[in-house]
């Protein structure tokens, strides 16, 4: 199975919930989350991010908002 694929299965699991993206990054055995979001993107899934500060520290969030259009 492709890494988007094992990170399209982790966001099918968390229906309307976000998903931080070290968790991801594991289901996925890869560090390139936001490169294998925009393959998932480029097959026409609707997938939102959401950036948290904490001092210098940024979080990533990902949710599915839609099934794929094509």
């Amino acid at each position: 199975m492709s890494q988007a694929n094992k990170i399209l299965n982790v966001l099918i699991d968390h229906p309307g919930e976000y998903v931080a993206m070290p968790k991801l990054a594991n289901a996925a055995n890869c560090f390139a989350v936001n490169s294998r979001v925009s393959d998932l993107r480029e097959r026409g899934y609707d997938i939102e991010c959401k950036l948290e500060r904490e001092g210098h520290i940024c979080h990533s969030y990902y949710k599915l908002t839609g099934e794929a259009t094509s």
